[in-house]
């Protein structure tokens, strides 16, 4: 149960941080931006270190992470989402290899909501795709 604590503190810790970060990082909007490239492949490491953990240690997506990240390099909405989901998914079939091998997983909780989360996966770029033209065709 301590464990647990410490988990849902850890986390807690971490988003925070981002969230400070990016205000931060909103106020300096002006910083220059060959400063921002030199270490923008840093930055993006020590997120992904950090979502990386939030996966193996909490069994978290580690999408708030990564897409908090992305918006702090400088990513339109829609780019940090894509690019999320292509990072979580090397990211989460890893975490879920080492869960699998170690005997964790339950099978009868995981396949239903498996077969949902890709259901919603088809559904989400479709649909937003589709608003996008419908929003466009408006103004």
């Amino acid at each position: 149960m301590e464990n647990s604590y410490q988990q849902v503190w850890l986390i807690g810790v971490v988003l925070i941080l981002l969230g400070i970060n990016m205000l931060i990082q909103k106020k300096n909007k002006a910083s220059d931006s060959m400063h921002k490239q030199s270490h923008a492949r840093l930055q993006a490491s020590l997120f992904g270190i950090f979502g990386g953990l939030m996966v193996g240690v909490a069994g978290m997506s580690g999408g708030a992470v990564i897409n908090a990240g992305l918006f702090l390099l400088g990513l339109k909405n829609f780019q940090a989402t894509a690019t999320s989901t292509y990072v979580l998914v090397f990211m989460t079939a890893t975490g879920a290899l080492f869960h699998i091998a170690g005997g964790q997983v339950d099978w009868s909780a995981g396949l239903p909501l498996m077969i949902g989360a890709l259901v919603g996966a088809i559904i989400a770029p479709n649909w937003h795709n589709y608003w996008q033209k419908q929003r466009s065709q408006s103004i």
